[in-house]
């Protein structure tokens, strides 16, 4: 008769694990060498992105730049369905021609429009002000696409659109 095996009892110092439990070696290589690769491309994507960012607003002039913000921001606003937001984008003239009843009924087919890209601006002065035209493509829910033009004025409150 063979003696019973006897069986070791855990010590508080040394825990024994099952064997599905071990821990794996960590290939420390690979992931350094895939952390390289990722910091490599996010430094060149970011850098190709961050000038050209740079780079088509340092072409704006300033006043280009303001008439192009204030258009972005009341594209956004109409897009939203933000149209109280809009109408106190708009220019005095357009609050001295309608209430904002009139603007909302005036935009009700701002649902057609899905979004829209910026193409150009033109900043020129007359009679005594500045003035702009912003040129968007517009994109139709049903996949059509028109240009538009957005005016835009500078006034005391800052550029305003006006069209």
């Amino acid at each position: 008769m063979e003696p019973p095996e006897q069986v070791e009892e855990p010590s508080p110092e040394r825990p024994t694990r099952p064997p599905e439990q071990v821990e794996k070696p960590v290939r420390v290589g690979v992931w350094l060498a895939v952390a390289g690769v990722v910091v490599v491309c996010g430094v060149f994507f970011g850098h190709r992105l961050l000038s050209s960012v740079l780079t088509s607003t340092s072409e704006l002039s300033p006043d280009e730049n303001a008439a192009t913000v204030a258009t972005v921001a009341y594209m956004d606003a109409v897009l939203a369905d933000d149209l109280h937001t809009a109408y106190g984008l708009t220019c005095m003239k357009i609050h001295q021609e309608m209430t904002l009843s009139e603007f909302e009924k005036y935009q009700s087919d701002r649902y057609q429009i899905s979004r829209y890209e910026l193409v150009d601006v033109h900043v020129s002065s007359a009679d005594g002000g500045l003035s702009a035209v912003v040129e968007t493509q517009m994109y139709m829910t049903n996949g059509d696409t028109f240009p538009q033009n957005v005016a835009v004025t500078k006034e005391s409150a800052g550029w305003r659109v006006c069209e």
